[in-house]
C-alpha cells in the first residue's frame, strides 16, 4: 500500500552511502510497451489487477455508473465488461486461492467469475453511507474497509466480523499472515484524537497490538518475515517522518525524520530496503535501520510515488506531474531501463509492469 503526499524541500541528512547526482534518459535504454488501451466511456479507472492471464481495471462514468472490465494480459483485447449501476473506486482484487475477482460499490460487496464477470456472490455493505476505501483477500477472506468499518468475509461473502473504526482510518495492509495493520484514530478528545497504528487478528477480528505514541497518520506497509511495518508519517507538524515497526507488537524499530511531505514503499527483497520519494530526492533506507543506503539528487525534475516490484528493483517516475518517465532502479540506485511516457498506479509482477495514464491502461515488457 503507498500514499502519495504534497511536495516542498527536502532536509539534510547524514548518510552512509550518497550519491547526488542526475539521471540522464539516455543511460538505459527503455522499456518497450506491449499494449496500451483506453476504457470506452470512463472518466476515470482504479489501478489494473493481474491475475489468471488477464488485467481487471474498476471504472466510473459521466453517468455515475461503472463496472469492471477484463483484458488480455498479452494483448489487451477486451474480454469481457461488467457494467454496474454505482462506480468502482477501489481496484479490484483476483484471489487465486479461490479463482474469485472482488470487487465493490458504495452498496454492495461481490465476487464475480473472472472468466467472464458474472455474479457469483453478493453481500450488502456494513455501511451503505461508506465508501469502501480499500479491499483485498488474505488468509481465506475478504477484508474490507471504509471509513468506520474493517469487516471480514468469507471467500463466498458471508460477514465473519466488523471491527469498528474510530475514524480517518489509513488503507489497511494484510500480507497474509493471519493479522491485519492499519492507523486509526483515537477516540479520545482528552489525547487530542491521537492516531495509533493497530494489529487486528484476522480470524477474530479482535486487536492483538497497538501504539498511539506516533501521532501521525500512517499508511503501513507490512513486511511480517521482516518482524516491520513501514510507513510515512503525515501529521500536523512540519513534514512527514518515517517509521519502521515491529510486526509482532508494533513497538518502534526505528523513525526517520523528513522536513517535507513523502510517499514511500518498502520491500524485504536485496536485504529489505524503504524508497522514500521526496520532491528532488530519492532515498532507499536500510529496511533494519533507516539508514541510508543510496540516494539520489534531481537538479529539476521531481520523483514520483515509488513502486517495489518483486525482484526489489524500484520503479518510480522521474518527473512526475511534467509527463515524467517510469523508471526501473536497482536497490543500489542504478538505473534499468525508462519508458517514454508516464504511468500512475504502477502494479509490477514478475515479468510484466501495469500502470494508468488518464484512463488507459498500460503494458510493459521490461
Amino acid at each position: 500500500m503507498h500514499q502519495v503526499l504534497r511536495r516542498g524541500v527536502a532536509v539534510a541528512m547524514t548518510a552512509a552511502v550518497v550519491t547526488a547526482l542526475a539521471v540522464p534518459a539516455a543511460q538505459a535504454a527503455p522499456a518497450r510497451q506491449r499494449w496500451s488501451v483506453a476504457i470506452p466511456g470512463a472518466t476515470s479507472i482504479t489501478a489494473p489487477e493481474p491475475g489468471a492471464g488477464r488485467v481487471y481495471v474498476g471504472f466510473t462514468t459521466a453517468a455515475g455508473t461503472g463496472g469492471i472490465r477484463a483484458l488480455d494480459a498479452t494483448t489487451g483485447a477486451t474480454l469481457w465488461t461488467r457494467g454496474l449501476a454505482l462506480p468502482i473506486n477501489v481496484p479490484p482484487d483476483y484471489a487465486p486461492s479461490v479463482d474469485l475477482l472482488y470487487t465493490a460499490t458504495r452498496s454492495h460487496v461481490l465476487a464475480l467469475d473472472p472468466r467472464n464477470g458474472k455474479t457469483v456472490a453478493i453481500a450488502d455493505t456494513i455501511e451503505t453511507f461508506d465508501e469502501i476505501e480499500a479491499l483485498h483477500f488474505a488468509d481465506g477472506r475478504l477484508y474490507t474497509e471504509t471509513r468506520h468499518d474493517l469487516a471480514a468475509y468469507t471467500p463466498r461473502l458471508r460477514l465473519q466480523w466488523d471491527y469498528l473504526l474510530d475514524d480517518d482510518p489509513a488503507p489497511f495492509d494484510a500480507p497474509g499472515d493471519g493479522f491485519v495493520y492499519l492507523n486509526d484514530e483515537e477516540d479520545d478528545p482528552a489525547a487530542a484524537f491521537r492516531q495509533c497504528m493497530e494489529k487486528v487478528d484476522g480470524a477474530r477480528g479482535v486487536q492483538v497490538a497497538r501504539n498511539c505514541n506516533i501521532d501521525a497518520f500512517v499508511v503501513p506497509v507490512a513486511l511480517p518475515a521482516a518482524n516491520a511495518v513501514v510507513g510515512v508519517g503525515a501529521s500536523s507538524s512540519p513534514g512527514s517522518p518515517v517509521y519502521a515497526f515491529r510486526a509482532s507488537n508494533l513497538t518502534l524499530r526505528w523513525t526517520r525524520p523528513f522536513d517535507i511531505f513523502v510517499s514511500a514503499d518498502a520491500t524485504t527483497a536485496g536485504g529489505g530496503r524503504v524508497a522514500v520519494s521526496a520532491d528532488h530526492d530519492l532515498y532507499l533506507l536500510r529496511l533494519t535501520d533507516g539508514t541510508t543506503a543510496c540516494h539520489l539528487h534531481m537538479n529539476s525534475d521531481t520523483f514520483g510515488e515509488p513502486v517495489f516490484d518483486p525482484s526489489g528493483a524500484l520503479l518510480i517516475s522521474i518527473g512526475a506531474g511534467t509527463g515524467g518517465n517510469l523508471t526501473k532502479l536497482s536497490p543500489t540506485c542504478q538505473v534499468l531501463w525508462r519508458t517514454t511516457a508516464s504511468l500512475d498506479q504502477v502494479v509490477a509482477t514478475t515479468g510484466s509492469v501495469l500502470g494508468t495514464n488518464g484512463t488507459r491502461v498500460i503494458a510493459l515488457r521490461p
